[in-house]
């Protein structure tokens, strides 16, 4: 059978065929060749922040009790891309409804004996772009959002969970792209009250996040 054949064979079978079709439906193929290269990401000390064991007595019994200092609660932060890129970083919580925090960017730190243990932030500093300190700022959107907006605060800033963060050279308002990113994330952890929590036994600190790079 010729090839010619073989192609006039199949369309009489698709005609026959489609004669006893009560519906249909489209289908449809999608995507992006994307120019450049990959982008990696790496967090510093394994993504891991050890708070190490809190005592009782340490506790505020009414209120939160922040543990710190924040200068020794820092990881590196690192986007090599293979060619300059536009990306985005995003902070998912894999401790989702635990926080006792009802602020956008608190993250849960997990439950113990029925009661949640507290929350935590997660802090971006020192931002640099293709060795350019101090050169970029911060422009981030809601997930219900399709404009980009720049916060004004200041240098260091607060993660919401599930929004986009990218960078940008100061005075632009949209991401760019870069090829080397590299910065600080910087942790604020504060322990529900102490009545709120069950210290008849030890208490696990059990935060957990995702962060995911993502091509824009």
């Amino acid at each position: 059978m010729s090839l010619k054949q073989w192609g006039v064979f199949s369309v009489l079978v698709c005609a026959l065929s489609s004669a006893g079709v009560a519906s249909a439906a489209d289908l449809s193929v999608s995507g992006h060749i994307r120019p450049g290269g990959a982008c990696s990401l790496a967090l510093g000390n394994g993504g891991t922040f050890e708070l190490g064991t809190i005592s009782r007595k340490d506790l505020k019994e009414d209120e939160d009790t922040y543990v710190g200092p924040p200068s020794l609660l820092r990881i590196s932060l690192g986007v090599h891309c293979q060619a300059p890129t536009k990306i985005a970083l995003r902070m998912l919580d894999n401790r989702a409804g635990t926080s006792t925090s009802s602020l956008a960017w608190a993250f849960g730190l997990g439950a113990s004996g029925g009661k949640n243990v507290g929350w935590y932030s997660l802090w971006v500093e020192q931002l640099n772009g293709d060795g350019k300190p101090g050169l970029l700022r911060q422009v981030r959107k809601s997930p219900e959002s399709q404009v980009w907006e720049v916060p004004t605060i200041g240098w260091g800033w607060a993660t919401r969970v599930s929004w986009l963060y990218s960078w940008a050279e100061r005075g632009q308002t949209l991401p760019q792209a870069f090829q080397d990113i590299s910065g600080e994330l910087e942790l604020h952890t504060y322990i529900a009250p102490a009545k709120k929590l069950d210290l008849s036994q030890e208490v696990a600190i059990d935060g957990s996040a995702t962060v995911e790079l993502v091509y824009l």
